[in-house]
Formats: structure tokens, C-alpha cells, sequence
């Protein structure tokens, strides 16, 4: 039986492929902050040693930039406890804090999107996913987009769900 993702590229002539539909990566989403930080730590020590004028206003602009990169990732990193998500066709993997999970979407409970204003100025649209006997939701730092299926993650995991409680509706 092929996948849905599977079923889409053999309609469109392209032969089936791995099951994988989303990947999240916080440190990957997040890298560019330090990295971005460290530029802005270089500009403002050049721009010190070399006397551009006003030299200790631009360092002092270029320290301040780069201390607000660093506080931002480090928020990053401190608020979302799913580090990797990886959701294929049948089953989903997260990362939750060093420990990975596998768990098949008969086992999710509720799916819905957060909208928060600092949330959706960096990622957007973040997605809640709250397990079967489970206390916390699972929250993933953005709802990204399959440029194939046309769909984003949360009306991929809204589908998987409303299919399995239609399934166990009918039995």
C-alpha cells in the first residue's frame, strides 16, 4: 500500500520515495542567531581598532545586537523542550530533551495551533500536540510547509487524526 505522500508523486509521474513528509531541527533553525551574534561581536571590535567615526557608538550598537542574538537563542533553546521532530507517513519521531520518541498518530489525543506575537514574528505558527494518557503537549516551534502535498504539518497531523477517529467511528 503506498503512503500518502508515496501516492502523490506516482500520480505526478515521479517515482515513490521515503515515507518522510516534515523534519524539524530546532539547532538548525536556530544556528544562524550565534553565528550572527559573532559577526556583530567582529564588527563592533574593528570598528573600535579602526576609529570609523563615532567608533564607540557603532561598538557599542554592534555589542548590543549581538547580546540580543545570544539571549534570543539561548531563549530558543531554554523554552522548547522538542529539539528534532521527524513526522513520515505512519509514525512521528521527536527528540524531546535528549530522548527520542516514537509514537504513531493513533496515539495523538488533540492537535491545535498557538499564536503567540513573539512566536509568530520568528517562526510563526506554533503547533500543540497533546498524546493519549499524557499531561504535557508536545510543542513544536513551527508549523512548516510540504511544498508537495500542498499542506502544512498541523493539517497533516489534523488528517492523520480525524482519519483514525472516523476509522474507529465506523467499527
Amino acid at each position: 500500500m503506498l503512503s500518502d505522500l508515496s501516492l502523490v508523486r506516482v500520480l505526478r509521474g515521479e517515482p515513490p520515495a521515503n515515507d518522510e513528509v516534515f523534519r524539524l531541527s530546532l539547532l538548525a533553525d536556530t544556528l544562524v542567531l550565534p553565528v550572527f551574534a559573532i559577526i556583530f561581536l567582529l564588527a563592533g571590535v574593528v570598528s573600535l581598532l579602526s576609529g570609523i567615526p563615532p567608533p564607540v557608538l557603532s561598538a557599542l550598537l554592534a555589542f548590543v545586537i549581538s547580546l540580543l542574538l545570544l539571549v534570543s537563542y539561548a531563549w530558543f533553546q531554554h523554552t522548547f523542550d522538542v529539539r528534532e521532530a521527524l513526522f513520515l507517513d505512519n509514525s512521528f519521531r521527536v527528540k524531546i530533551n535528549g530522548r527520542t520518541e516514537e509514537c504513531g498518530y493513533n496515539q495523538i489525543e488533540t492537535v491545535y495551533l498557538i499564536n503567540t506575537r513573539l512566536s509568530n514574528i520568528v517562526f510563526g505558527a506554533q503547533v500543540g500536540v497533546r498524546l493519549i494518557g499524557q499531561q504535557s503537549t508536545l510543542i513544536l516551534y513551527r508549523n512548516p510547509k510540504n511544498r508537495q502535498l500542498k499542506m502544512d504539518l498541523y493539517s497533516w497531523i489534523r488528517a492523520k487524526v480525524q482519519t483514525r477517529t472516523g476509522m474507529q467511528q465506523a467499527l
